[in-house]
């Protein structure tokens, strides 16, 4: 085994370049240049931006991914604000794969679709804590908003009974106390026991 080059026998290690055997010496005076350290390029050549790197320099100009940490090499998806690994390019809420639907990137570079995002920006509702969000199928989402606080309709119930209030009908009309919602039956209660308690520490 001779290099192609020079002709020395090849002994120990050796290289080979387009497909033919190389010194070492010949090697290096072929082999691509790093654009960061200039030493010839032995292995793998990088190229970024147009650029040649070892190994070494190119893996300290990857981006961290955002998601898993790790530098990125090989497949990625860029933003305009990050690059991710092609299978790190999912919502954190459900991992749907978004590298070929929408998604929102927030200010902390994690990612969601459509719809977690909605779920997350959602009023939450003070009965049940869950998101209020549109049922599917619908654009918009019934949200009742009493003392400050969000409810679903269906959640908007008398603390103490569980009547389901409704301003419009008769009978299911809410009558608030001390920041809490009660029928009117509920709601007399509370303040008879308030008096009551006002009577007994005047004695």
């Amino acid at each position: 085994m001779k290099c192609f080059v020079c002709g020395e026998i090849l002994r120990g290690q050796y290289f080979f370049y387009e497909e033919q055997p190389i010194c070492e010496q010949d090697y290096k005076r072929r082999a691509e240049k790093c654009s960061e350290c200039s030493e010839p390029i032995i292995g793998t050549v990088y190229t970024l931006d147009g650029k040649n790197f070892c190994e070494e320099h190119y893996m300290g100009k990857c981006d961290a991914c955002p998601k898993c940490g790790e530098q990125i090499t090989g497949h990625m998806v860029r933003t305009n604000n990050a690059v991710f690994h092609s299978k790190c390019f999912t919502c954190v809420a459900c991992n749907k794969d978004l590298s070929h639907d929408q998604f929102i990137l927030d200010e902390n570079k994690t990612i969601y679709c459509t719809e977690d995002w909605a779920k997350k920006k959602a009023y939450r509702c003070t009965t049940c804590k869950r998101a209020i969000v549109p049922a599917e199928g619908q654009t918009n989402a019934p949200r009742l908003r009493a003392l400050g606080k969000d409810y679903h309709p269906d959640c908007f119930k008398c603390e103490d009974c569980g009547l389901l209030l409704d301003t419009r009908k008769k009978g299911r009309e809410c009558y608030p106390h001390k920041d809490h919602i009660f029928c009117l039956k509920c709601n007399r209660k509370k303040f008879s026991s308030d008096e009551e308690s006002s009577d007994n520490d005047e004695n």
